[in-house]
């Protein structure tokens, strides 16, 4: 079967950086008819181009961060550590329930921002929150603190 593509060579602007690039450099709306027009949308696609999309999607998910960050107080929470460095801090399930009942990674810093900042999520370093995951007894921060206070 012979498909003709009606709109090749069709160019459009996008929006944000008012550049005027062909359809097939734009994200496709995931929720929208592929052949229907609305608002904005054209043909499917809305007026973001995908560079532009990727930009404004990285900033919302480094400012969900960010304030994730702030709310748990912006330090590793593993006694004895104490890193403050931003890069290195990642969420932490504190109760490890398997992936059945929680939210992959991607999803638990928009669901702790949402909640609130809930007790079953923590901040660690990332040295410490693979410590945790592959040690028997988890941290060796935890476990040295623990041996010294006994």
């Amino acid at each position: 079967m012979l498909r003709i593509n009606l709109l090749n060579g069709v160019k459009i602007e996008c929006r944000k950086c008012k550049a005027e690039k062909p359809l097939r450099e734009f994200t496709t709306h995931r929720k929208l008819n592929p052949h229907g027009m609305s608002g904005i949308r054209f043909f499917g696609r809305e007026r973001l181009c995908k560079l532009c999309a990727s930009e404004i999607s990285l900033a919302n998910i480094r400012r969900v961060k960010e304030l994730v960050i702030a709310g748990y107080g912006a330090k590793c929470n593993c006694p004895g550590c104490g890193v403050t460095e931003t890069a290195f801090l990642c969420l932490d399930h504190v109760i490890p329930c398997g992936t059945k009942n929680r939210p992959p990674q991607y999803r638990a810093w928009r669901d702790a921002l949402r909640r609130n900042f809930p007790p079953d999520y923590q901040l660690l370093c990332y040295n410490c929150n693979c410590a945790k995951a592959f040690n028997a007894g988890g941290c060796p921060h935890t476990i040295r603190t623990q041996a010294v206070s006994a």
